[in-house]
C-alpha cells in the first residue's frame, strides 16, 4: 500500500553535521605543468580550468590582461576563431576566459565522449593564441565602448574612488583604466603579454567531473607535451597605502537621480589569524539578505533597494566594504544609519538568538553548497590558489561558526570596525 504524505505535519528538522571538504590529487607533468584532479559524480562530463600566473597586478598596462582574455578565443596558430567556435559548438563544449588580480584562467566544459575532439583546441588556446588583428580590434573597441558606458554610472565613479582611498592610488589593484589607454593597446602588446606569462612552471590545470583513467591520461599527455620553457611572471605583492589625509571624496555627477555610496575600512589580510572571525562579523553587518544593514536601511527605512557589506582580502591586506545607491535626498540619512549599525555591532546585548541562528543557517548552507558538485569542490581549490586562502579555510569557517557568540562578534567589531579609519566615496548630484 502506498504511503500517504501528511502535509499537515511539518517535516522534522535536523542540525547539519560536520562538513568535510574532500581532497584532490595532484601531479607534476614532464614539462613542469601541475595537474590537479577531482573525480566525482556519475554524469559523463568534465571541466578543465587552465590557470596561468600573471594578472592585473603583474601587468604594467591596466586593462591589458582583461582584453587578452576576451580576445584569446579568436584564433590560434593552427585554427581560426570561426573554426574554434564551430568545433566547440558541434561537440557540445564551451569555453570562457577571464583575468583577475594575479591570474588568467581558461575554463572548458566538455562531454567525456567528445573530449578527444576538443582537447587539441584547449591546448592550442592555452599555449598558442595569436590575437588576430581584426578580431582583436573588434574586441578592443567593444571593451572601450563598454568602459565608456560604465563611466556614465555613479557606481563606477564611487567604486574607483574608494579603491584609491582604501588601497592607495599606487596600488596595482586600484589602478584606473581610461578609454584612450585601452584603445592604445595593440596585438603586439597582447602577444608579448602571453609570451611573458605562459611558462610551464606557472601553469596549473584543474580537472574535475567524471574523470576516467582515459580522460586523465589524455589531458596529461596533451598538456605534458607543450614546450613552455622560461620563468614566467611571479606574483607582485600589492602595496596597500591608504590615503591618511582624505576620508571623504565627493564626485559630482549633475543630473544623476541617485547617489552611489561606497565606504571602506582598511583591515587585516587573508593570512591573519582573525580573518575568518572578521569575515563572519562583516557578514552579520551586511553580507546577506538578513543582515543588519539590509533589515534596517532597506526593510525598515526603505532608503535603498539593496545594501551590502563584504570583506575584500589579499595576503598583504584588505578592507571592509559597504556599497549601496539611494535617492540623492536620502544620502545623509543612509550614512547616519551605516555609522549607527557599525557602532551597534560592538554591543553584545544587541544580538538576538534569532539573528545568530539566521546567520549560522546561512553560512552553513553556503558551505554545504560548496560540496554540491565536483565543479564546486574544485572551485574551492582554485580559490585557494587565486585568493591565497589558508589550507584549513573550509574547516576554520565551521569552527568559527560553532564558536560564534554575541561576545565574539562584538569583540571582533570593536577591534576592526574602526570608524576613525572609515573612508567614504559619494558620486551623485
Amino acid at each position: 500500500m502506498k504511503e500517504t504524505l501528511d502535509r499537515s505535519v511539518a517535516p522534522q528538522i535536523f542540525p547539519m553535521c560536520h562538513l568535510q571538504m574532500p581532497g584532490i590529487r595532484s601531479m607534476i607533468l614532464d614539462n613542469g605543468i601541475t595537474l590537479n584532479i577531482f573525480d566525482r559524480g556519475e554524469d559523463e562530463v568534465n571541466r578543465l580550468t587552465v590557470m596561468i600566473d600573471g594578472g592585473q597586478a603583474e601587468c604594467a598596462a591596466p586593462g591589458l590582461p582583461e582584453l587578452a582574455a576576451s580576445a584569446r578565443l579568436d584564433g590560434t596558430s593552427g585554427m581560426t576563431g570561426e573554426k574554434i567556435a564551430a568545433l566547440l559548438d558541434y561537440n557540445g563544449s564551451w569555453a570562457r576566459c577571464a583575468a583577475s588580480v594575479h591570474h588568467q584562467t581558461l575554463t572548458f566544459h566538455s562531454l567525456n565522449s567528445r573530449m578527444e575532439h576538443v582537447l587539441p583546441v584547449m591546448v592550442e588556446l592555452a599555449a598558442s593564441p595569436v590575437f588576430p588583428e581584426h578580431s582583436t580590434e573588434v574586441a578592443r573597441e567593444k571593451a572601450a565602448r563598454k568602459l565608456a558606458t560604465e563611466m556614465q554610472r555613479v557606481s563606477w565613479h564611487a567604486s574607483q574612488a574608494i579603491n584609491r582611498l582604501a588601497m592607495g592610488s599606487e596600488c596595482a589593484a586600484a589602478r584606473e583604466i581610461t578609454v584612450d589607454a585601452l584603445r592604445s593597446i595593440d596585438v603586439n602588446d597582447l602577444r608579448i603579454w602571453h609570451n611573458d606569462t605562459f611558462a610551464a612552471r606557472r601553469v596549473n590545470l584543474y580537472l574535475a567531473g567524471r574523470i576516467t583513467p582515459h580522460i586523465e591520461n589524455m589531458v596529461a599527455r596533451a598538456f605534458g607535451s607543450i614546450s613552455a620553457p622560461g620563468e614566467g611572471i611571479g606574483r607582485v605583492a600589492l602595496d596597500f597605502q591608504p590615503d591618511p589625509d582624505r576620508r571623504t571624496v565627493k564626485i559630482e555627477r549633475p543630473g544623476s537621480l541617485q547617489t552611489a555610496i561606497r565606504c571602506a575600512i582598511p583591515t587585516i589580510g587573508r593570512t591573519h589569524a582573525d580573518y575568518v572571525r572578521l569575515r563572519l562579523a562583516v557578514m552579520a553587518l551586511g553580507g546577506y539578505f538578513g543582515s543588519r544593514l539590509m533589515l534596517n536601511i532597506r526593510e525598515d527605512k526603505g532608503y535603498t533597494y539593496g545594501i551590502g557589506a563584504g570583506l575584500v582580502g589579499y595576503p598583504e591586506g584588505g578592507f571592509i566594504s559597504i556599497d549601496t545607491e539611494c535617492d540623492n535626498s536620502y544620502t545623509p540619512a543612509v550614512l547616519d544609519e551605516i555609522h549607527a549599525e557599525i557602532r551597534r555591532m560592538k554591543d553584545p546585548a544587541s544580538y538576538t538568538g534569532t539573528e545568530l541562528e539566521r546567520l549560522r543557517s546561512y553560512l552553513t548552507t553556503s558551505l554545504a553548497s560548496q560540496l554540491d558538485s565536483p565543479f564546486a569542490v574544485m572551485d574551492y581549490y582554485i580559490l585557494q590558489r587565486s585568493a591565497d586562502t589558508q589550507p584549513d579555510y573550509f574547516d576554520a569557517q565551521q569552527k568559527t561558526l560553532a564558536e560564534m557568540t554575541p561576545e565574539s562578534l562584538a569583540d571582533t567589531a570593536v577591534r576592526y570596525f574602526n570608524e576613525d579609519m572609515l573612508y567614504t566615496a559619494l558620486a551623485g548630484d
